[in-house]
């Protein structure tokens, strides 16, 4: 999935977090809503939206999906996903209409991923690092088959498919949905 020479590794004293309620109600809810206070997200709308949203749920002390952070003495990133089931497929529309009505097609869990902010302080690329967590963070789940994205651009999805090698759903309920498949041997 990656490019070995243009890898791009995190800060060595950066952490990764999951912003779970036992955090943004602990000692440390003041540490992290500073962090989130600073944070300055590279600058895009939808970035900007996703950073109100993760600011809103640390004030509340709750987060409504899994997020999780990477910081050193600032935020350096985030990302939120929510696990899914949705159909994958290449057939053809009608061969899915006859499997759909045969019931013959299964749904395919994965993880959405609904958010990936990297901070302006990083530099370009970093959105790989918040990427590896995601993938790590899928695998260690036997039964997810799939990473999702639903880009908010046809320019943001020509960047997930060359960039990251995520491929077109084919066939689903969510309109431009890309994934990337997760082939794991036991």
């Amino acid at each position: 999935m990656f490019d070995d020479e243009s890898e791009i590794r995190a800060h060595a004293d950066a952490q990764w977090t999951e912003l779970n309620d036992a955090i943004l109600n602990s000692p440390d809810a003041e540490m992290w809503a500073g962090l989130v206070d600073r944070f300055e997200p590279f600058p895009r709308v939808p970035s900007e939206e996703m950073t109100e949203t993760l600011r809103e749920g640390v004030r509340r002390g709750n987060m409504e999906i899994q997020t999780r952070a990477i910081h050193n003495d600032e935020l350096l990133g985030f990302y939120s996903v929510e696990r899914v089931r949705t159909q994958i497929s290449d057939l053809s529309e009608a061969i899915l209409g006859v499997a759909n009505a045969l019931g013959l097609r299964s749904l395919k869990p994965g993880l959405m991923v609904s958010s990936i902010v990297r901070s302006d302080l990083t530099d370009p690329g970093f959105g790989q690092v918040l990427l590896e967590d995601v993938v790590a963070l899928a695998l260690a789940d036997k039964d997810l088959e799939a990473i999702f994205v639903k880009p908010a651009n046809p320019r943001v999805a020509e960047m997930w498919k060359s960039d990251y090698c995520f491929e077109p759903v084919a066939s689903s309920e969510i309109p431009g949905l890309l994934y990337f498949p997760l082939d794991v041997e036991d």
